[in-house]
């Protein structure tokens, strides 16, 4: 027999990995730990819990209002909107740099090591890229060539889940090696 614990981890892996319907599920608990006491009406507790907290993971609103722009091509929305049960987070400008302190040099190396450390930004507060409600971009020297790198990355990064976005040219950085920095403001759920 399964404790809670295990079944929570099952359901989880299934919810994520599959379109089963919830029935499904029930009916795998009620197999496994019998239809009645305290570890039937645990993993009942469990898995509706872990249910809710899935199913909420994409709870951000997207819009793109139609008087304005669409900006999806670059990869982002115009704007974003949070359920009541958030809590917003923020992750500090990532650059083109690695946990060692080495520097990479180059623009385009520069934004992808960026957007790399965003991921394990979000990765270290058990979050994703679609937990994304806005993001800022710094851009040193801008130029259409940068936008385009700049964007593709974005796309790459967000895929569907595309965030706010706001890109600032800016004349230089904290430091004369830097060209690219980008920040977060993420949603967790209470």
């Amino acid at each position: 027999m399964r404790d809670g614990t295990d079944i929570r981890c099952a359901v989880s892996e299934s919810l994520l990995q599959s379109g089963i319907p919830r029935k499904t599920f029930i009916d795998l608990i009620e197999r496994t730990v019998g239809r009645s006491g305290r570890l039937h009406r645990l993993a009942l507790a469990v898995f509706t819990v872990q249910v809710e907290y899935l199913e909420d993971r994409s709870v951000i609103e997207r819009l793109n209002p139609p008087a304005l722009q669409d900006p999806s091509e670059y990869g982002y929305v115009q704007a974003t909107l949070l359920p009541p049960n958030a809590r917003l987070s923020f992750i500090s400008g990532q650059l083109g740099d690695g946990p060692d302190g080495e520097r990479l040099h180059g623009f385009e190396a520069q934004v992808e090591r960026a957007f790399a450390n965003l991921g394990h930004a979000l990765e270290a507060m058990q979050a994703a890229p679609a937990d994304v409600a806005k993001i800022t971009l710094l851009v040193v020297d801008h130029t259409q060539e940068r936008l385009a790198i700049v964007s593709r990355y974005r796309q790459s990064f967000f895929g569907e889940a595309r965030p706010a976005s706001t890109l600032i040219p800016v004349p230089c950085l904290a430091s004369d090696w830097m060209q690219f920095e980008i920040d977060a403001n993420v949603v967790v759920l209470s």
